[in-house]
């Protein structure tokens, strides 16, 4: 099940990706259990299917309602200004992406064991890159997004050997600020 969030005063719950994605198939698929049930007049002749049958108005009100329960999924599909990949001139060409999942980040990295520079990491879309990968060590952290200050969020990297609630800090250019004065640039 979702987990029940306050915000603002009201009740919203949260849902996996996976939770969103099946909503529609679901829905469809109990308007197709309600055609073909026994007594439906979805599959006999013409004659039969124009008598008005409560089903049938059932049905009809479903289907209708369809692009109704997409409205929410469209809106929730909508990127955060948090998700993306950046660039972190510490650690120059290593991996930093971060996912958003309602008010939850996760933050998705790599660092080079040797030096700060990941020079060439290993890339799936770049076959030649995987033959000589520079070493790195893969990551990932958590992170939530405050409650009143969406352009906050605190990132748990003791995972990595860091501060347990480092707070980050979203600027308007997109990069993301820690306390340090290291900054993020957002790529994309």
């Amino acid at each position: 099940m979702g987990h029940v969030c306050m915000r603002s005063g009201s009740v919203g719950v949260r849902r996996s990706r996976r939770t969103l994605l099946l909503l529609p198939l679901a829905t469809c698929m109990a308007v197709l259990a309600l055609a073909c049930w026994p007594g439906s007049t979805s599959f006999v002749p013409e004659t039969a299917a124009n008598q008005e049958h409560p089903r049938r108005r059932l049905l009809a009100s479903a289907v209708a309602a369809l692009p109704a329960l997409a409205a929410p999924l469209r809106a929730q599909a909508a990127a955060s200004p948090w998700a993306g990949k950046y660039s972190d001139p510490q650690h120059p060409g290593c991996k930093r992406n971060i996912l958003v999942e309602g008010r939850y980040l996760t933050v998705e990295g790599a660092d080079a064991l040797q030096g700060a520079e990941c020079k060439k990491t290993a890339d799936f879309n770049d076959l030649k890159s995987m033959l000589d990968p520079a070493p790195v060590k893969e990551f990932t952290v958590k992170g939530t997004i405050k409650f009143k200050k969406e352009n906050q969020a605190t990132i748990d990297f003791s995972a990595k050997g860091g501060p347990k609630d480092l707070l980050a800090v979203l600027e308007e250019d997109g990069g993301i600020k820690f306390p340090d004065g290291n900054k993020w640039t957002k790529i994309r």
